[in-house]
């Protein structure tokens, strides 16, 4: 977190503002949230995420889940595939990230199963332990932290805050009754709803899921960027709509990260790719490890019992 006077006193304003807001009664729709209480002690302190997280850089496994639909409408995002994987590497002290999207029908060796399967397939099987072991394999790498996040919690999340402007690239228009999603977006710049956000980033059926991987990243940065415009007294709404739909991290570290993630340019601070990958077959491909192993050693990212020499080689460098 920035440390400049000028940031101090305007987090000590806003965390003023917060708290009388709340002892006038404008924040009790949280209800005595245990996220409300971290971003108003992380505002009020400037507590930095390195002291949070005690350590500098963190990996996090992000998951978008899918939804299990069965009779009479019930829905359970328990042991479902993981529509969404990324793998995010954060410099909490520099404020870098360096994300990797990983299509979900790469095949890969799962822990415990024979033979080669579609990554996404892990979430299914053990649940995200074992798809931060089938990632960790993968990569080499160490993963600190698993965050699920199902759709119906980022529908919220875009809500939350507006809407997110994205310039869709193409017409997207897809049905699947059975699992509840419904695509209908027009070519062109306009700002998506929850609905729409979801229905662009799973968009796939006329391009690939390397496609779709990019579509994702894009959307993440538009969405932080979003948050970033958001004003910090807003902070402990939005941060509430996360908490409710995100497992993996306490209350304190998604306030930190949050708080964190609104000071990063997008364009300078963060670098995504999609993983690296070669065609096995006509039609099925699987991570192509060589260029992995150098994706990885551009920026410094340590494998498993290493430690990084200079921390992370800026994006774009």
């Amino acid at each position: 977190m920035d440390s400049s006077p000028t940031w101090k006193v305007l987090l000590k304003w806003c965390s003023w503002a917060l708290l009388c807001g709340v002892s006038l009664g404008a924040g009790m729709t949280l209800g005595g949230s245990p996220l409300l209480t971290a971003a108003i002690m992380n505002l009020a302190g400037g507590t930095s995420p390195e002291r949070v997280f005690a350590k500098d850089t963190i990996t996090i496994l992000a998951l978008g889940v899918d939804a299990n639909y069965g009779k009479r409408g019930f829905v359970t995002f328990d042991h479902t595939r993981s529509d969404t994987m990324m793998v995010a590497r954060l410099d909490l002290r520099q404020k870098r990230a360096f994300l990797i999207s990983i299509p979900r029908d790469t095949y890969v060796e799962i822990p415990g199963r024979r033979g080669r399967s579609k990554i996404n397939a892990a979430n299914a099987y053990g649940g995200p332990a074992l798809a931060k072991a089938t990632v960790e394999n993968m990569l080499g790498v160490e993963i600190d932290y698993v965050v699920t996040l199902n759709y119906q919690g980022f529908k919220r999340l875009v809500d939350e805050v507006g809407g997110v402007w994205v310039d869709v690239e193409k017409n997207m228009k897809y049905t699947d009754r059975a699992g509840g999603l419904y695509i209908n977006l027009k070519k062109g710049p306009q700002v998506l709803n929850g609905e729409q956000a979801m229905g662009y980033v799973r968009f796939r059926h006329t391009d690939s899921d390397f496609m779709r991987g990019k579509r994702q990243q894009n959307f993440l940065l538009a969405l932080q960027r979003r948050i970033a415009e958001q004003p910090p007294v807003a902070i402990p709404r939005i941060a509430e709509t996360v908490r409710r739909s995100v497992t993996g991290l306490d209350a304190n570290q998604l306030a930190s990260l949050m708080l964190w993630g609104r000071s990063l340019n997008p364009s300078t601070d963060v670098k995504s790719v999609i993983l690296p990958t070669r065609f096995i077959s006509s039609d099925d491909f699987a991570p192509d490890y060589e260029a992995i192993s150098r994706m990885l050693d551009a920026v410094d990212w340590p494998r498993r019992g290493e430690t990084a020499s200079t921390g992370f080689t800026p994006p774009g460098s």
